[in-house]
Order: C-alpha cells, then sequence, then structure tokens
C-alpha cells in the first residue's frame, strides 16, 4: 500500500512540473514578415490594419496604409495573415514564359522543320501563331501550378489571452470537475 501511495505522489509531482505540450516558444515577428511585405493585422479591439509592412521593430509593427502610417503594439497584435493571393500572376508568368519559348522556338532552327512533327513553326509567318499558342499554353500551366500552391494565410497568432475553464464529470461512480488554465 505504502509503495502505491509513494508512486501516486512522485508520478503526480513529475506530472505538475512537466511543462505543457501545448506551449511553444514565442515566434519572432521578424522570421514571419519582412519589410514591405502585404498584410492584414487584426489587434486586440478587433480593428483591422490593411497595408504594408514599413517599419518592424522589437516593439511594435508601422503598416503604411492609404495616406497615413499606423504603428501598433506587438502586445496588442491578435492575428497577422497574409492577403488572398489569386490566380493572375499564375496566369501572368506561364503567359510571359509560354510566349518568350513560343517565339524563340519558331524564329531559331525552323528550316530543317520535319514534315512528320506534330507541331512544326516554319519560317517568320508563324512567329505570331507560335507567341500566342504557347503563351495560351503557360498561363494555362501557370494557372495550374498557382492553384496547387497552398500558403496558410495566418503567419502570426499573438498570444492566447488567459483564461479557465470548469467542466464538471458526471458519471456511474464518478462525480468531479475539471479545472482548464490556459496563459
Amino acid at each position: 500500500m505504502r509503495v502505491g501511495v509513494s508512486f501516486s505522489l512522485a508520478l503526480a509531482a513529475w506530472l505538475v512540473a512537466a511543462p505543457s505540450l501545448g506551449q511553444t516558444a514565442p515566434v519572432r515577428l521578424h522570421d514571419v514578415i519582412k519589410i514591405g511585405q502585404k498584410v492584414e493585422v487584426l489587434d486586440d479591439q478587433g480593428h483591422e490594419t490593411k497595408g504594408r509592412v514599413s517599419v518592424l521593430s522589437d516593439t511594435a509593427v508601422s503598416i503604411a496604409t492609404q495616406p497615413d502610417v499606423t504603428v501598433i503594439p506587438f502586445e496588442h497584435i491578435a492575428q497577422i495573415s497574409r492577403p488572398h493571393d489569386g490566380l493572375a500572376n499564375g496566369a501572368l508568368i506561364g503567359l510571359g514564359t509560354g510566349a518568350l519559348l513560343g517565339l524563340l522556338g519558331s524564329t531559331i532552327g525552323t528550316e530543317t522543320c520535319d514534315p512528320s512533327a506534330i507541331v512544326c513553326f516554319e519560317g517568320p509567318r508563324y512567329v505570331g501563331a507560335a507567341t500566342l499558342l504557347f503563351g495560351a499554353i503557360g498561363a494555362g500551366v501557370g494557372v495550374a501550378v498557382d492553384a496547387l500552391i497552398r500558403r496558410d494565410p495566418i503567419v502570426y497568432s499573438g498570444k492566447p489571452r488567459p483564461h479557465a475553464r470548469v467542466a464538471p464529470i458526471i458519471g456511474p461512480g464518478a462525480r468531479g470537475a475539471v479545472l482548464s488554465l490556459t496563459w
């Protein structure tokens, strides 16, 4: 009986002294946002500020909004997120890359084009067609690649506010309460 009580007390002391698995190291904002980056900052009062990061100090972040600069202290930041990234930039990058490849492919080495080839643009009269065709294919590939890229829009969540919860435990042969503390 004494061994069971001693073991229970030792186990309880070990569990109380152990660090909580839910707590993580503090996030350094310098690691997750950069000067000039577009962000949306939600403060602890529920106000949202959209703009570009202009200054990032050890105590606050400054957001350049039109026409002002808003300074938000770190202790008041609830969340920082990236704005939604559409598919247009992927389409433009693909369009430019494909059009360039079409242009180069139609102007270089077409004198010996094999008649059995599926796509054969011979001579300067096909430069425009090749540029448009490969540009359209590139735009489609760019949209597809951009659609596959998934990033979490939230780059920083401020520390949660401390709170306590109490929940009853009621069951056959068991009565009590569970206390949960978050800080």
